[in-house]
């Protein structure tokens, strides 16, 4: 079921259970959230979905589109990274395909057999199917998303950090041990000890 809430210069409408329902505009009635709704859309998306959502269990819409969670969409989005896409919740693909620049792909399962990797969808994020990225693709009234958007973005971009770190260690210990194989077989028992210590305990090395 839905209900409107009524605030002047606004267009917001529950969505839920009657009883959802029933405790978002008790909480709504009970906090100071109304005094910050100004009727512009793109400042009142952002309080809705920082102070509002988070305390309620029914979905929200403004002018007829969603109001995004925030913290749902962050914990889902984490979910794919530190596993897979085959983690990809029913709320995260709608976001993907409705704001980020997708078409539907028919369903979920359709959609992650066009992004099935983790790099696939940080491509996805530099270039949309629009061809631009993600995060400019939003228009600036849906201010939610926009914020959502540079949250995950943010997120991929640790993700990347943390990919370039573990290839330079990668590649400093298969230089280490290239170098240790060539010791062994030239028999330089004391290069190779040196080149031990500085894998190991570098600070050793000049002492």
């Amino acid at each position: 079921m839905s209900e409107r809430l009524e605030i002047p210069n606004t267009k917001i409408t529950l969505y839920g259970a009657k009883q959802q329902i029933k405790q978002a505009i008790n909480y709504f009635n009970q906090t100071s959230i109304q005094s910050k709704l100004s009727g512009d859309e793109s400042s009142d998306r952002l309080a809705l979905m920082n102070e509002y959502l988070p305390n309620i269990k029914c979905n929200i819409s403004y002018s007829g589109n969603t109001v995004w969670d925030k913290q749902r969409l962050v914990r889902d989005f984490k979910r794919i990274l530190n596993n897979s896409m085959k983690n990809l919740s029913d709320y995260l693909y709608e976001f993907f395909h409705l704001c980020c620049g997708s078409i539907a792909h028919f369903n979920k399962q359709g959609w992650i057999a066009i992004y099935p990797t983790l790099s696939s969808i940080r491509h996805f994020f530099v270039k949309n199917e629009y061809g631009e990225p993600v995060i400019t693709h939003i228009p600036s009234w849906q201010s939610d998303a926009v914020e959502i958007a540079q949250a995950m973005d943010q997120l991929l971009n640790k993700l990347d950090i943390k990919q370039v770190r573990c290839n330079i260690c990668n590649q400093l210990v298969g230089d280490t041990i290239h170098d240790c194989k060539t010791h062994i077989s030239q028999r330089h028992p004391e290069a190779l000890i040196l080149k031990l210590r500085e894998l190991f305990n570098p600070g050793s090395v000049n002492q």
